[in-house]
Order: C-alpha cells, then sequence, then structure tokens
C-alpha cells in the first residue's frame, strides 16, 4: 500500500543528490507514494539516467587503459554523487 505523507528524512537526503528531478512528484515518488509518472520533470530525469548510464556502460576499453577507464568511471560518478569519496 502506497504511502500517505512525504518522508521527510529521505526528502532532506535527497536533496543533497546532483541533478535530481525535484518537484512534488519526485518528493512524492522518493517517498513512497502515489505519483504521476509522466510529470515533464520526471520524464527529464530518467532521460538523463538514461543517457549517463549509457556513456559509462560503453567506455571504448580499447581507447585507454584500465587505470585511465576506471579514472573516466570515478569522474563520472562524482559529477553525480553527493559524496566526496568514491571508491570502485
Amino acid at each position: 500500500m502506497a504511502k500517505q505523507q512525504i518522508d521527510v528524512e529521505i526528502i532532506e537526503f535527497a536533496k543533497e543528490l546532483k541533478g535530481t528531478p525535484w518537484c512534488d512528484e519526485y518528493e512524492k515518488m522518493i517517498s513512497g507514494m502515489l505519483y504521476n509518472p509522466l510529470h515533464p520533470k520526471l520524464l527529464e530525469g530518467r532521460h538523463r539516467a538514461r543517457g549517463l548510464s549509457y556513456k559509462f556502460n560503453n567506455l571504448d576499453p580499447n581507447t585507454s587503459n584500465y587505470e585511465e577507464m576506471a579514472n573516466k568511471r570515478l569522474e563520472m560518478l562524482s559529477a553525480m554523487s553527493p559524496s566526496e569519496k568514491i571508491v570502485l
């Protein structure tokens, strides 16, 4: 069953995330409430996430060595993550 009110704790955490599609529907979604998945900001957010996932998963291993690829991926993750320390 869907929750009836927003989860203030998870919303405070989400405010630290980079690139979130912030709107009332996003707050409902992360709180476990019923929400409109076709809200324009959520559609844009999913499109952005697909693009970032594609870019992350399709780095060409023939263009660099393992360490360079790992550094590229760390750079991409740090651009999205609230945490300053990311370990692969």
